[in-house]
């Protein structure tokens, strides 16, 4: 598939790098390579000077492969639906590295991964929210779900 009919279904891959090679050789066989951007800096913390340490190895592939595939990005961190904290920072750092990359669509999961209970706690793991009004309304109400989806928008 080619990089301009990137709208249309196809064959992707979710990169981890234990599948370098395996990208490198089957380049040719994929519609699609997706990456979590995550996986591509060392976070250090809100408020810190140098918050995000990219890992070179990573944007070397990224690179390399992104001249011939489109390029998706699958968020793990933003916990939409935490109600007492949403980091901004790591939102524009998303934004930021979905246009350096020019990716072709952007996911994430509508889960809690983080919380404040004094201090901030991330599970390390999308954990399922509420099936209940309240949620569906801390959702749709939350001005950082339509932030969030305005810097992801399809750009087509």
């Amino acid at each position: 598939m080619s990089k301009t009919d990137r709208n249309r279904p196809g064959v992707g891959v979710l990169f981890n790098p234990a599948l370098t090679e395996f990208v490198y050789s089957h380049a040719q066989s994929l519609d699609y390579l997706s990456l979590i951007p995550d996986r591509s800096w060392v976070d250090h913390g809100p408020g810190s000077k140098a918050r995000f340490e990219e890992l070179p190895e990573v944007y070397k592939i990224l690179r390399d492969v992104s001249r011939s595939l489109p390029v998706s990005m699958h968020c793990i961190g933003l916990s939409i639906c935490s109600a007492e904290l949403f980091d901004e920072e790591y939102l524009s750092r998303l934004g930021e590295w979905r246009a350096r990359h020019d990716c072709a669509w952007a996911s994430e999961h509508l889960s809690f991964s983080r919380s404040m209970s004094g201090h901030e706690s991330n599970a390390a793991v999308a954990l399922p929210v509420p099936f209940d009004r309240e949620m569906l309304d801390l959702v749709r109400s939350c001005s950082r779900t339509a932030s969030t989806i305005s810097r992801f928008r399809s750009r087509r």
